[in-house]
């Protein structure tokens, strides 16, 4: 109930919801999974980190145009969703 009320609210599917929230726990655990860096060493995310960042690239627009008209939304998520997305999508 509470997702359905969230999927409504963002004016997106249910399912579109629940899959965006699948694919950002998957990136979360590979990053998780990852060794540990060792003492001065960096950690090496890489493609896992990079899929989180433009998932929550995602959910920082949906905030930012949660009070906008659905005609609002659809311009500024053509503008900057769909470059998130084809950015992803091309990692």
């Amino acid at each position: 109930m509470f997702l359905q009320h969230a999927a409504d609210s963002l004016g997106i599917s249910l399912s579109a919801l629940s899959r965006w929230a699948h694919a950002r726990r998957k990136f979360d655990e590979a990053i998780k999974a990852l060794d540990k860096p060792k003492k001065g060493q960096t950690a090496k995310a890489g493609k896992a980190q990079m899929g989180l960042s433009y998932i929550q690239k995602l959910y920082r627009i949906k905030k930012e145009i949660k009070d906008l008209s659905p005609e609002e939304k659809y311009s500024i998520r053509q503008e900057r969703s769909l470059k998130a997305l084809n950015e992803l999508h091309s990692c």
